[in-house]
């Protein structure tokens, strides 16, 4: 159970930079001001 919960956290981080960087091009098509200007890169 351990084993798969770490698994299960090690695909969430690695899939974490895609789900914020999804979030973030979002972000600044729908509200330019409330994202990033220096990540939006």
């Amino acid at each position: 159970m351990k084993q798969n919960r770490f698994f299960t956290f090690r695909v969430l981080l690695a899939c974490l930079p895609l789900l914020l960087c999804g979030i973030q091009a979002h972000a600044w098509d729908s509200q330019p001001s409330l994202s990033f200007p220096n990540m939006a890169v």
